[in-house]
């Protein structure tokens, strides 16, 4: 939003009696987006090579596609690191070699350079997750060609000569060993949800506190009647973080792909699907009614002596794994990913997220009745005559028979009646 001061109001009366030293302010709320519209972007048809199920910060293809992103996520304004598998190929084999080199990537000159790290290195691997926090790299678990992985590691990114990575002591309830799974950092915390462990897949979330280096189950039960379930299990799924919620969408649980976006409130402690706006960019049903609807792939027409309604559905990312996710100021956006049939997609989403504010009322009658501030009536309670105070203006609009003794005691004060006789003693 920006705003400035003018004299002159386009397409408003204006008095000109006034004088001309009255100014007023014009706002510029600029594009508008509705709430939860997800919107298909164009197509990428260039693809290079990349690597594949390594951590975040994302591979040379998602930076060749999406640089604007990728700065985002990094907390680095010109440089991005990633470190994973790469892929070997012959004329015959497809081979992984899971690696554990990391390299930097400038978005300035388009150059990538290998970090020359001493000292103790994590051990070789993919499918783990990684994110920034604090000005340094956090990676954990993974798969490391044998055996899956539980452990992490961490590497400044402030000092690139003397940088050296560091095993982090875990401590309360760590995730089983995983991978290809999603991290997310939110309130100063990382989030893992799901994933592969072993030949088991869960539907767990874990809570790893940066200070303590602590890691905590969220009980992902919904122990109250009619609280929304969480997401089934999965793997190759993405989990992004906004404001207070994380928004979790695709991968694989239980053999199929499914599309719905999940969101968890870290506040509250409780999940949700999000359901699509209803003016996201529709796509229309087929019908094989010859001579009354033309069907291409961009436009449909319908003829008058049509008698079925063409029906509207909201377009929507097809389910898909091994996609990437990312947020860019209020939205996400979703790329690639494998889809039905092992089809590689090229497709790009933006899903425009809530700013709504979380409201705080119930916080803020707390907090105003706790430290006492513009309290305006006095409760006398019991024989003790214990006395509590009050505001009238809340007192009133909850209580109706509160409200008339209230005023009962204010028309008393008024007439000159003793205080004494009254329960209620106002400031």
């Amino acid at each position: 939003m920006s705003c400035k001061s003018t004299k002159v109001a386009p397409s408003v009366d204006f008095d000109h009696s006034c004088s001309d030293s009255v100014e007023y302010l014009t706002l510029n709320f600029g594009p508008f987006e509705t709430v939860h519209r997800w919107r298909r972007l164009p197509p990428c048809d260039e693809f290079v090579g990349a690597r594949t199920a390594h951590g975040v910060e994302r591979s040379p293809l998602e930076l060749h596609l999406l640089p604007d992103i990728i700065i985002q996520l990094s907390s680095m304004a010109a440089a991005c690191l990633f470190l994973g598998a790469t892929l070997e190929t012959s004329t015959r084999t497809l081979n992984l070699k899971n690696k554990n080199d990391l390299f930097e990537y400038k978005f300035a000159t388009g150059q990538w350079t290998e970090w020359k790290v001493e000292g103790s290195l994590p051990v070789a691997r993919s499918a783990h997750g990684a994110t920034v926090y604090s000005d340094k790299l956090w990676i954990f678990a993974g798969y490391d060609g044998n055996a899956r992985l539980n452990d992490m590691w961490t590497i400044s990114l402030q000092d690139r000569e003397h940088a050296c990575w560091e095993e982090i002591d875990q401590s309360g309830e760590i995730p089983p060993s995983c991978c290809n799974f999603p991290v997310a950092v939110c309130r100063d915390k990382m989030f893992v949800f799901s994933g592969q462990s072993g030949a088991k897949i869960t539907n767990n979330l874990f809570q790893f506190e940066f200070k303590g280096h602590m890691w905590t189950r969220i009980p992902t039960e919904h122990l109250l009647r009619g609280s929304p379930p969480p997401p089934q299990r999965r793997y190759g799924h993405t989990m992004v973080a906004f404001d207070r919620h994380l928004y979790v969408f695709g991968g694989a649980a239980d053999n199929t792909l499914p599309n719905e976006l999940h969101c968890y409130d870290v506040d509250s402690q409780t999940w949700e699907v999000i359901h699509p706006s209803l003016d996201s960019e529709l796509s229309f049903s087929s019908f094989n009614i010859e001579g009354d609807i033309l069907h291409s792939a961009d436009h449909i027409e319908q003829s008058p002596k049509a008698e079925f309604p063409l029906s509207l559905t909201p377009q929507m990312p097809s389910g898909r794994l091994f996609h990437a996710a990312a947020v860019i100021q209020d939205a996400m956006y979703i790329f690639g990913g494998t889809v039905d049939n092992n089809v590689r997609s090229g497709e790009m989403y933006r899903f425009q997220f809530s700013c709504y504010p979380k409201c705080t009322l119930h916080e803020d009658y707390g907090k105003l009745w706790e430290n006492r501030q513009f309290c305006d009536v006095e409760f006398i309670l019991g024989e003790r005559e214990e006395r509590v105070l009050g505001h009238i203006a809340i007192v009133t609009a909850r209580c109706q028979w509160l409200r008339k003794k209230i005023l009962q005691a204010r028309d008393r004060q008024r007439t000159g009646q003793s205080r004494a006789a009254s329960t209620l003693h106002f400031l």
